[in-house]
């Protein structure tokens, strides 16, 4: 019983992805956005596709899912000009 208990720890998601982003943002900006968010571990810019996507790295899944529902609702248009979506990875 107590393998299963270990197992499903490890199993939990405790990465966010953020999309909306305008084309020319900087990886620091993200940065500058989540480093305050309880739990916050990492982010990364992903500039490979249409638009750019973050990621970021929590300590638990419910410090990720914290931030998740918080980001939803943070209005991001005074500091890029658009609403971000925001999703677990």
């Amino acid at each position: 019983m107590k393998m299963i208990k270990y197992i499903h720890i490890y199993l939990q998601v405790r990465t966010i992805f953020v999309l909306g982003f305008p084309p020319d943002v900087k990886e620091r900006e993200l940065l500058n956005l989540l480093r305050w968010w309880p739990g916050y571990e990492a982010s990364q810019m992903n500039f490979k596709g249409e638009q750019p996507m973050g990621f970021a790295l929590f300590s638990s899944a419910a410090m990720a899912m914290s931030a998740r529902d918080a980001l939803q609702v943070f209005d991001c248009q005074l500091f890029f000009g658009t609403h971000p979506i925001v999703s677990l990875f």
